[in-house]
């Protein structure tokens, strides 16, 4: 019996030194085992949350009217490498993208050298404001982004009547203004926090003002094809193993803002290719906003009137919605292959787009997305 007792006590410690039955590492490969067990924390998807390195500015994409000003050529017109750097020559690449999709006139035509002739005055495309105190403003004829370098607090505003001559009609491109990042997570070295299996609640926080609001449209609006949407999306990423992309993914997230209703309703479909040329064909699955919000919490009163300079809070938990999210995708014909063991949280956006002609301003605060996952202890 004693010397039973020692040889466990051999082997007891030989597992301890060399890992057999002890605590598994958190390592995020496409085999390890993830322990459930240990303590779990909250940790962030996002870096630069105060936006300090500022934007890769994306560009027009594809035009509206596919007029001169709208096929500003001097950069490529989907990523021509400008970074709005609030004029300091910041030299880490940024974290935050902002996409300008169909808004007309090019933010990255930092020399203002197209133009056109409206109301007898040149038109603009790029002037940036240093307001002191960390804060930052780039503006121009369509579209505005005030930035607090110091907090985090962010505004943007898009303005529907600079970009439309005339109402738009059906599979034709609207505006986009959107704060994006597709660097939550990379494919060939994924953080633990993106791993969907890794974690068992995915939260998303932020706070929401409506500023603004413009209606160029009155009863010429038809809603079915006009209306000003402010969104949130995370990009679930599908990475089979072994592989070092994701091959697909699905758009996961809900409406803030929708100045045809105050309560949003849900969403899962497929991002029909006939809507616009720009479509993507991927999964979309939008939460209805009434998960999240009420009468009381809202950009609108009791009465359905819009509410102005008051804001409103978003804490919503994302993870209950993933597979069910995957389960309509795959029974779309998307997302074929994938299961929740081989997800990733790998992206984000928020902003606004305008299927219709209207003008919108909001602002936004502690904005954050969090995994909660096992640590070291």
């Amino acid at each position: 019996m004693k010397k039973f007792a020692l040889v466990l006590v051999v082997l007891l410690l030989v597992a301890s030194l060399f890992g057999c039955g002890g605590k598994k590492n958190s390592v995020n490969t496409d085999e390890d085992y993830y322990d459930e067990e240990g303590v779990r924390e909250y940790v962030s998807l996002l870096q630069d949350k105060t936006f300090a390195n500022g934007f890769n500015v994306r560009g027009l994409k594809v035009g509206i009217y596919n007029d001169p000003i709208e096929n500003f050529t001097k950069y490529d017109s989907i990523d021509p490498n400008i970074h709005f750097d609030y004029e300091k020559g910041i030299a880490e690449t940024p974290f935050w993208s902002l996409a300008q999709w169909s808004t007309r006139y090019p933010f990255h035509d930092m020399e203002n050298s197209t133009y056109e002739i409206k109301n007898g005055q040149k038109t603009f495309n790029y002037k940036f404001t240093d307001m002191g105190n960390g804060v930052y403003h780039y503006d121009n004829q369509s579209k505005n982004v005030y930035v607090d370098t110091v907090t985090g607090e962010i505004e943007l505003g898009l303005k529907g009547s600079e970009c439309y001559k005339t109402d738009r009609v059906a599979g034709q491109e609207w505006p986009h203004l959107l704060i994006e990042s597709s660097k939550l997570s990379i494919p060939t070295d994924p953080t633990p926090q993106s791993r969907v299996r890794n974690s068992d609640s995915i939260i998303v926080n932020m706070d929401c003002k409506l500023n603004s609001f413009v209606d160029n449209m009155g009863d010429r609006a038809d809603p079915s094809l006009h209306s000003a949407v402010c969104m949130f999306y995370v990009f679930v990423s599908y990475k089979p193993t072994k592989s070092n992309v994701f091959t697909d993914m699905i758009w996961l997230g809900f409406t803030i803002f929708d100045n045809r209703t105050p309560f949003s309703p849900g969403m899962s479909c497929v991002d029909d290719p006939s809507s616009k040329q720009t479509a993507t064909g991927k999964w979309i699955y939008n939460i209805p906003t009434t998960h999240f919000f009420d009468m009381d919490n809202n950009l609108y009163d009791d009465s359905g009137n819009m509410l102005f300079d008051k804001w409103a809070h978003i804490n919503i938990d994302l993870y209950p919605y993933i597979e069910m999210a995957l389960n309509d995708a795959q029974r779309g014909g998307c997302m074929v292959g994938a299961t929740m063991k081989n997800l990733y949280i790998n992206g984000t956006y928020f902003g606004f787009e305008l299927p219709g002609n209207y003008d919108i301003d909001m602002s936004f605060k502690n904005f954050d997305i969090t995994s909660n996952i096992v640590v070291e202890n």
